[in-house]
């Protein structure tokens, strides 16, 4: 009788096919992106942030009260941010450094800002910084433009902000890269990954709602600049922020004109009638007409709409 162990060829191409399945899968994992990668982040009137090397906060508390200029004020008060703090050694003491950025996305017609502060509790470690760099990059690190502001210097801290209005020739993915040169160390760098966009369609106001059968619509214009499926998510809240409801829609749009949202009436309660709802966490997005052009990204000129009292 024929035994598959005295034939080494036959067991060969009996476990070759299940190597090959096994490989396959194991290589579709490692070059698949995750869920979270294919994730798209909020429009620039929103609040999510891309990661980049070095601890994150978006506490609005840890923000610290410059005394600096007008701008820098403005830059700490933005509720759109990312925040990146880096300690390292130079001269045998601490030092910090936070970069901030006060948005992930910019528009393309719109300054790109940044704010880079240095401090440490002692003055040898400041005045042992020999060089301190701003640039813009592209994600693969070739420089754009050198966007060293001045610095401002005192015992235990140098800052500077700087503001640049893009180039049209600059590709949609940036970084900013700070980089500190000290004496007989190597130089560190800190980078942040920011976004270039031109907004598809962008939410410019809302108009009183009204009930229509079981609904209340919500009439939101748009400013569109190209045909397509505008698709807008948001979420209704009490003026304290209180969340109602969750709201998704969709329209195909030709032009800029108004898009209903629709809210369920049996969510708005009797109370909701007496206040001031409000319609915030805005996101837009545009799936265009022509098949070969790419999701189109939108906007808000504000991150929220207090709407008109409901008119039963």
């Amino acid at each position: 009788m024929f035994s598959i162990r005295n034939s080494p060829l036959l067991v060969a191409l009996l476990v070759f096919p299940a190597l090959l399945v096994w490989l396959g899968q194991y290589l579709w994992q490692q070059t698949t992106p995750s869920s979270d990668m294919l994730q798209l982040p909020a429009t620039s009137a929103g609040s999510t942030i891309v990661g980049a090397e070095g601890s994150e906060s978006f506490d609005p508390s840890d923000i610290p009260s410059w005394s600096g200029d007008a701008s820098e004020r403005n830059l700490a008060s933005s509720d759109s941010r990312l925040i990146i703090d880096k300690d390292f050694i130079v001269a045998g003491e601490s030092v910090q450094l936070r970069l901030q950025i006060p948005q992930f996305r910019f528009r393309r017609s719109e300054p790109v800002a940044a704010f880079l502060q240095i401090s440490s509790a002692s003055p040898d470690a400041i005045a042992a910084i020999q060089d301190v760099s701003l640039r813009l990059t592209t994600e693969q690190g070739n420089t754009l433009r050198d966007i060293t502001p001045p610095w401002t210097h005192d015992t235990t801290r140098l800052h500077g902000m700087v503001s640049v209005l893009p180039d049209d020739s600059w590709p949609d993915r940036l970084q900013i890269v700070a980089t500190v040169i000290t004496g007989g160390q190597q130089a560190l760098r800190q980078k942040a990954d920011i976004e270039l966009f031109s907004p598809a369609a962008t939410i410019t106001g809302t108009e009183p709602a009204y009930l229509k059968d079981d609904e209340w619509l919500i009439p939101v214009t748009l400013l569109v600049n190209q045909r397509g499926v505008v698709s807008l998510s948001s979420s209704l809240t009490e003026e304290t922020g209180a969340l109602i409801t969750h709201l998704n829609s969709r329209e195909h749009m030709a032009a800029s004109g108004t898009m209903l949202i629709h809210v369920r009436s049996s969510l708005i309660t009797p109370s909701h009638l007496k206040t001031n709802l409000v319609l915030r966490d805005l996101q837009v997005r545009l799936i265009p007409d022509r098949q070969s052009a790419p999701l189109g990204i939108g906007d808000s000129v504000q991150p929220y709409f207090v709407l008109a009292p409901f008119q039963p």
